[in-house]
């Protein structure tokens, strides 16, 4: 039997992107996503930006131990993630900064990955390999 969880196995996913997405569409300005706050000092807000919690995207929605994968929601802990793939003998390819201050893996990534505009996407690829960001503007 594989240990592996699959889409859905997040209970609310959906309920909780489609409440962000409301929010995104009402705010007038500049959104400021944060999570778990770790990494607050490190960078000065856009001016007039509003704070947007997005503690609640949270959790890990598909693990495939044999195929060392796993996709998980921004605000997920990183300790979360280290824990579950230490289980399993598995590891993440670098050593993420606060992690047993709580920090957050949108957060440990963000520094890698600029969503460009509102309707650009981004997508953070962690492997064996190292890791990376793509964008759908392919940068």
């Amino acid at each position: 039997m594989s240990s592996a969880t699959r889409p859905g196995d997040v209970v609310g996913t959906d309920d909780r992107v489609a409440a962000l997405a409301q929010t995104l569409r009402d705010s007038p300005g500049p959104l400021l996503p944060r999570a778990a706050g770790t990494k607050d000092a490190l960078s000065t807000p856009p001016a007039g930006a509003s704070p947007l919690d997005v503690r609640a995207l949270n959790g890990v929605i598909d693990y495939d131990p044999a195929e060392l994968t796993f996709t998980a929601m921004a605000a997920t802990p990183v300790r979360e993630i280290v824990e579950l793939l230490a289980a399993q003998r598995q590891y993440l390819p670098f050593d993420p900064p606060w992690a047993d201050a709580g920090a957050s893996l949108g957060g440990t990534v963000a520094p890698e990955c600029q969503v460009l505009g509102a309707t650009g996407t981004a997508a953070f690829e962690i492997s064996s390999s190292g890791y990376g960001c793509s964008t759908a503007r392919g940068a």
